[in-house]
């Protein structure tokens, strides 16, 4: 995304596209993994254009971040009518919040993946 945008393309975004995973059941410790991990990459690729001072700003401001994505979710499944799913998938996705969360500020603190 962002090397589309530094090349001056624009990002259309949809909240109507749905990804459906196709990978059976899996054990929650494995997903919290990839979910550290690839919060980790994301937020190492993300420290390459940061000075070391936003970096720790950042790294410091890390407890807001599950709760902010976790409200945003809230009420983009509300929007579409999905409330009640959403609550009852609630625990699962702070869990995946909180695991990704850590994993970019790792990498963002850290600067590597």
């Amino acid at each position: 995304h962002w090397s589309l945008q530094q090349q001056g393309d624009t990002l259309f975004l949809s909240n109507e596209l749905v990804v459906e995973h196709h990978r059976g059941a899996v054990p929650l410790g494995q997903l919290l993994g990839e979910r550290y991990h690839w919060g980790r990459l994301f937020g190492a690729i993300r420290a390459r254009k940061l000075s070391v001072a936003k970096r720790m700003v950042l790294g410091l401001a890390a407890p807001l971040i599950p709760l902010t994505v976790f409200v945003r979710h809230a009420r983009a499944h509300a929007a579409k009518g999905n409330a009640m799913r959403f609550v009852l998938a609630s625990p699962a996705v702070m869990l995946y919040l909180i695991a990704w969360s850590w994993g970019e500020v790792s990498g963002i603190v850290s600067g590597r993946a």
